[in-house]
């Protein structure tokens, strides 16, 4: 440690140098103390300055006051005010630009000492600076001051032995102060730094100035327990009594790195995106602009960087601006599809999303969207809705036609069954045999023609009945369609097997309908096997609950699935199995109706299985 009487001694020396100016005084101005550099720095003479006839404050010009005014609070609070570039108004008016240090003076008064360096000319300024840094290295004010910097600070010798550190050092590197000070400054850096370094900082020694350590090199810090981490490093060269030693400023930057990591991440992300990405500032002025953006709106960055966003918004949708402003500067994400314009004029549908951009505080400083161009999409939704509605109105259509000629086929159906039915009981002993067999066969085909039209009309309500969902026992309903069956048919014996509890949120009436057709077609197609088979159930598949009609009837050929569901369509003659091909169109519509799937599957002589799916959640479903 370096003796107060020599610390006093330096400072009178450099007092007296000329090189330095030193002015003592208190907080509000007073100077009681002021060397010959500073009087003749300033062109007053020591009456002038010590009787208060100048007033030192109106020495320093307007705008420096502030700068003045922050010395003085650093001084109340810590003792030493940072270092200060400014400028003096000399007596014969011209502006001097100067480096000025200040601390307080231990005592019982409070005064402050400042050292004034003139920077007109640089050579001089930097070696009084070089001086005062020697110095303040060597007294206790400097010492504070280290301690007092944000950053680690690792003062070397030219041996490279530590001999001063922070707290800010103890803290970064996990070393106590007397582990440090006597060791090399090799020891803070990683095992594989340390070969190479003492001759890096040999030729430091040899040619000092500031200047980062390692410019544009990745430099690494190593903690006590051996961790690394990524550091910046500043290098201060100071001349002292005992010979050069160096200062090193060292900064751990890893939540930069990984702040840089990330902004590189998300530029490189953001560029190569297919979807447009825009910034902007609240006031509409574009702020960036990628590569998806040039290629959706044909402006380059260059060309749209700080011009409105108005340039690509056709004048028909200025209107979403104030709406969309309102809620992104309130902190929301807005979602909306609307219709943008390109350089060329053109117009192009885009779905954007918006949302704000914060800065650290979470204050709204700007926005950022994301342009999607849907315009193939948006042609594909406006052709499909124009499709679908050409199939509705064809639909609407072929249904009303169908009904009608089924109502219009009634009566002359009506009329011709009536007469054959009269020609046979009143005039038939006037025909032979062919003609009673012709007569029959009138009437069967009338029959026919009759479960016909029922049928169609029966299709005709289902396509255009409202759809009224609730909560439907398919098992009860199945259980009354098959006694109703069994009532026409009391001679079959037939083995029913119906799973309980079959639950669904559907249409009763068409679900109804649905069973009576196929289980209709279950008794019908069973009516000539033995111990005749018919189950209802249903079973889990994909987390779908999927229904099913089985039987062991006659079955069908698989190679004619496709046929089963289209109207009029029969896999069996009417001889066979009598029916008019309409049932299982009706079922699919139904099933269709409630938004699910139906299929079969079959093999001939052994019986047919149909699968079918009624979407929906149901409460207390098997």
């Amino acid at each position: 440690m370096i003796s107060n009487v020599n610390a006093e001694a330096r400072f009178t020396r450099l007092s007296e140098s000329g090189i330095i100016g030193v002015v003592v005084g208190d907080l509000q101005g007073r100077i009681v103390e002021i060397n010959d550099a500073a009087l003749n720095l300033l062109g007053y003479s020591r009456d002038e300055i010590l009787s208060g006839k100048v007033v030192w404050a109106q020495l320093t010009p307007p705008e420096w006051h502030q700068v003045d005014a922050t010395a003085v609070e650093q001084l109340l609070k810590s003792g030493v005010g940072a270092l200060r570039e400014k400028e003096y108004i000399r007596k014969d008016g011209k502006r001097v630009p100067v480096l000025v240090g200040s601390a307080m003076v231990e005592g019982e008064a409070r005064l402050a000492l400042s050292f004034i360096l003139d920077l007109t000319e640089r050579k001089e300024s930097q070696d009084a600076i070089e001086r005062l840094h020697a110095a303040q290295a060597n007294d206790a004010r400097f010492r504070a001051l280290l301690e007092t910097a944000p950053d680690a600070m690792v003062i070397v010798d030219a041996t490279g032995a530590i001999t001063i550190v922070n707290g800010q050092a103890e803290t970064l590197f996990g070393y106590s102060r007397t582990e440090l000070v006597g060791q090399p400054i090799e020891r803070l850096m990683p095992e594989r730094f340390r070969g190479g370094h003492p001759a890096h900082r040999g030729a430091y020694f040899r040619e000092h100035r500031v200047r980062p350590m390692g410019a544009e090199l990745e430099l690494y810090g190593c903690r006590k327990d051996g961790s690394e981490f990524p550091i910046e490093v500043s290098l201060s060269p100071l001349e002292t009594d005992a010979g050069l030693l160096v200062s090193s400023a060292i900064r751990d930057i890893s939540e930069r790195k990984k702040a840089e990591q990330q902004r590189a991440s998300l530029a490189a992300l953001v560029e190569s995106s297919d979807d447009a990405i825009i910034g902007k500032s609240l006031d509409g002025l574009v702020t960036s602009w990628n590569d998806g953006a040039r290629r959706l709106f044909g402006y380059t960055a260059t060309e749209i960087v700080g011009q409105p966003i108005s340039l690509i918004v056709p004048a028909n949708h200025s209107h979403e601006f104030a709406g969309i402003l309102r809620a992104v500067s309130g902190g929301e994400v807005q979602r909306i599809e609307t219709v943008r314009r390109r350089k060329d004029g053109s117009l192009v549908d885009v779905s954007l999303t918006i949302s704000p951009v914060r800065n650290a505080t979470g204050g709204v400083v700007g926005i950022v969207k994301v342009a999607r161009d849907v315009t193939e999409r948006r042609r594909a939704e406006r052709e499909l809705a124009h499709a679908k509605e050409t199939a509705e109105a064809a639909s609407r259509e072929l249904e009303a036609f169908s009904y009608s000629v089924a109502h219009d086929l009634r009566a002359p159906l009506r009329g011709m069954n009536g007469f054959a039915q009269v020609l046979l009981d009143e005039y038939k002993d006037k025909f032979d045999a062919d003609g009673q067999d012709w007569l029959n066969e009138i009437l069967l085909n009338a029959n026919r023609m009759g479960a016909l039209i029922d049928a169609l009309l029966s299709l005709s309500r289902v396509t255009r009945s409202d759809l009224r969902r609730e909560s439907v026992d398919l098992s009860n309903l199945a259980r009354v369609t098959l006694s109703s069956l069994a009532a026409q048919d009391p001679s079959r014996s037939v083995e029913l097997v119906i799973q309980d509890r079959l639950l669904a949120q559907a249409d009763s009436a068409l679900i109804s309908a649905l069973f009576q057709n196929l289980l209709g077609n279950a008794w019908k197609f069973t009516s000539k096997a033995e111990n005749a088979r018919i189950a209802v159930g249903c079973n889990a598949s994909e987390g779908e609950r999927v229904f099913y009609v089985r039987d062991n009837g006659a079955g069908f050929d698989m190679a004619y699935a496709q046929k089963l569901f289209a109207p009029f369509q029969r896999l069996h003659s009417n001889r066979e199995f009598p029916g008019t091909g309409i049932g299982l169109a009706t079922v699919q519509r139904i099933v269709h109706r409630h938004g699910g799937r139906i299929w079969a599957e079959a093999s001939t002589g052994a019986g047919a299985t149909f699968y079918f799916t009624l979407p929906g959640e149901v409460s207390d479903a098997p």
